[in-house]
């Protein structure tokens, strides 16, 4: 049996809406070089640590259980075409998680997206598991993000308590009162409620490891069969992905099975402090959002002869 396998794919699927950048079929080289470039240095590590690789290619006929799954459930349908065709490829990813967990052939799985580059090889697997959880990914990386997320809750609880005709018309009929306060203030009171609530369990789903046990398999199972309850996110810059594993991961029996990472196992360029991207830090760089493909590209071409990689290759 395996200690660890890495597991990665991509989609030959063009033309939807990614973190902001829109990607369409003049990205299709870049794309496949990225990968060709990504698959290159995990076989290398894998090679260099003793783990196995899995990398596939998909379309649309693996993505068919998601689309069944949620088509029954059309009613709660919320995302936009392109936007829809993303948040399927993502949710491909727990359907491989599931699909090798239930392989038994490895001790524990470890997902990489196809824009996360290993930075450092010297660092292994091991170093980020214990004997005491079974799921273990590193924070989002919400440096930025969270002190916004906070001035934009405070300050619309604040006009809300303060506000004794809109609150009072709350008490009477609560969904007037909140339209009420969302006109007068310009606002979306549960986009911004439950965006405060999340940031507590964001995590970046471009790198994590499942320890493969019955619960785990058991959760997987579950969320391959409720991919519906995607539509339930209402937060539209989390990832279904990341928004169903935490759905279940924090409603667990044990939810203590859970363990966030170190920031500075995920770098992006344009991260804050631990979150950036630090050549002597960085476990990976992963530059999603805000990073074009062909700047993906590059960045990557130089992973490969960092100080790291280049000491392997003497």
């Amino acid at each position: 049996m395996n200690k660890f396998k890495i597991i990665s794919y991509r989609s030959n699927i063009n033309d939807y809406l990614s973190d902001g950048i829109k990607v369409t079929n003049t990205d299709a080289n870049d794309n496949l070089e990225m990968v060709e470039i990504f698959k290159e240095i995990t076989q290398k590590y894998c090679d260099l640590h003793k783990y196995e690789f899995l990398f596939k290619f998909i379309n649309f006929d693996d993505l068919n259980p998601i689309i069944e799954n949620k088509k029954k459930y059309n009613i709660l349908n919320r995302f936009t075409p392109e936007r829809e065709k993303f948040e399927n490829i993502i949710l491909y990813k727990l359907v491989f998680m599931r699909d090798e967990l239930n392989k038994k052939d490895s001790d524990y799985v470890a997902l990489l997206d196809n824009d996360a580059f290993i930075s450092n090889p010297n660092i292994k697997l091991e170093s980020f598991v214990d004997e005491e959880h079974e799921f273990f990914a590193s924070p989002s990386h919400t440096t930025c993000d969270t002190p916004q997320i906070f001035n934009r809750f405070i300050f619309i609880l604040n006009k809300f308590i303060n506000d004794y005709e809109i609150f009072n018309l709350y008490i009477k009929n609560k969904i007037n009162g909140i339209k009420a306060l969302n006109e007068k203030y310009k606002s979306d009171y549960c986009k911004i409620l439950n965006e405060f609530v999340s940031d507590i369990y964001q995590m970046n789903e471009g790198f994590f490891i499942c320890k493969n046990t019955e619960y785990m398999r058991t959760m997987f199972n579950l969320i391959c069969e409720n991919f519906y309850l995607s539509y339930l996110n209402k937060n539209y810059y989390t990832c279904s992905d990341g928004f169903l594993m935490f759905t279940f991961l924090r409603n667990l029996k044990n939810d203590d099975k859970f363990c966030f990472l170190p920031l500075t196992v995920q770098g992006h360029i344009q991260g804050a402090e631990d979150a950036r991207y630090d050549v002597n830090k960085s476990f990976i760089q992963h530059n999603y959002g805000g990073v074009s493909i062909k700047d993906r590209v590059k960045y990557a071409k130089e992973i490969k002869n960092n100080k790291w990689w280049s000491s392997l290759n003497k």
